[in-house]
């Protein structure tokens, strides 16, 4: 790889960003690396400009959805890297999701949801004996994944965004997931938690 990475694309939800590996003042064709579905994938663009705007593309997950993107020498790319002319002819011609649920993706896994109907959309799909599992509480210093989780419906307050903007939500019917708690977890297994469990 050419020059030290340059963060060229942040996104706020989460502090993902996209880098460059080429020098400060190149202005000719690219290539892009990313993680998609079907492991690592390479694709040449003829300029930084249209290379630039893919790596956006490939991390906004609401578009592309992929995890990693960064920009490279043409030089690094394999010979079997695809070639686009724009940013917008790769993404119609690549597909970042194969599968409608992207919790099936292999190299995906992650949805974020605010609502029930996108928690009913994140588990279509998946096996019905797949487990539910939290990180647990710690116990003698180690913090365990532990099996189960606690599901409620009440009233809360809690915060939400709209259009980028905090808003108090207060006194709304909400469903509620969280971790099994320690007295949830005597409640299942009928005695403390032990190291592991």
């Amino acid at each position: 790889m050419t020059g030290a990475p340059r963060e060229i694309v942040t996104f706020d939800h989460d502090g993902s960003a996209g880098y460059s590996y080429l020098p400060e003042d190149h202005c000719g064709p690219c290539a892009m690396c990313f993680d998609g579905h079907r492991g690592e994938d390479w694709v040449i663009f003829p300029s930084v400009e249209e290379g630039e705007e893919a790596v956006g593309l490939a991390l906004t997950p609401q578009i592309g959805g992929y995890r990693n993107a960064a920009l490279h020498p043409v030089s690094d790319a394999p010979p079997t890297a695809r070639r686009c002319e724009t940013a917008g002819e790769w993404l119609l011609e690549d597909d970042p999701r194969p599968s409608a649920n992207p919790l099936l993706d292999p190299h995906y896994r992650n949805v974020y949801v605010r609502t029930v109907g996108e928690l009913r959309a994140a588990l279509s799909g998946l096996p019905d004996e797949m487990p539910i599992v939290h990180s647990g509480y710690a116990v003698n210093g180690f913090s365990w994944n532990r099996k189960g989780a606690l599901a409620r419906t009440a009233e809360w307050h809690f915060s939400d965004i709209e259009a980028g903007v905090r808003q108090e939500r207060r006194g709304l019917t909400a469903f509620r997931l969280v971790e099994l708690g320690p007295y949830d977890w005597r409640q299942i297994a009928g005695r403390e938690p032990e190291q592991g469990e």
